[in-house]
């Protein structure tokens, strides 16, 4: 057994000596290093450190991008997708509406999906994934089986 005394306190504790390497804390073993050994997990610890100021230098910029900021800032990455959401809206026909053919297009009107979304069901039914049983999913299969996509 291992007489040790709290931090402070005054208060003995009994600790049995293979259970000392769970009763030092980090902090502690931290202050017992080497100088040198202190020093190189500090500059291990720097990055982290420099996190919340890169965060806070961010959300500056999306204040000021909000606020109508200066044109020499990079726009946000959320400012620049919905840029790219208006201009697909906009678009003359639905986005991979000319890789379907005209009876996968009904379908997708039938199922008010849009192209894209039929397309990523079609690739997940025909890889072989087992069926997730719900009435569009159902509708799928058995188009595919009617093309000769799938067997029954």
């Amino acid at each position: 057994m291992l007489q040790t005394t709290g931090m402070g306190m005054g208060m003995g504790i009994t600790v049995d000596s293979g259970a000392t390497t769970g009763v030092i804390s980090t902090a502690t073993t931290m202050a017992n290093l080497p100088t040198n050994s202190a020093k190189g997990s500090q500059q291990h610890l720097q990055p982290l450190q420099q996190l919340p100021q890169l965060l806070l230098s961010g959300s500056h910029k999306i204040q000021s991008e909000a606020a109508g900021g200066s044109s020499d800032q990079v726009p946000s990455m959320s400012l620049k997708l919905r840029t790219q959401l208006e201009e697909l809206k906009h678009l003359p026909q639905p986005l991979g509406s000319d890789l379907l053919s005209h009876n996968e297009l009904d379908l997708c009107r039938k199922h008010n999906i849009t192209p894209t979304t039929y397309l990523s069901v079609k690739t997940v039914c025909l890889s072989g994934a087992p069926s997730l049983g719900s009435p569009m999913e159902t509708s799928l299969r058995k188009f595919f089986i009617k093309c000769g996509w799938l067997s029954h």
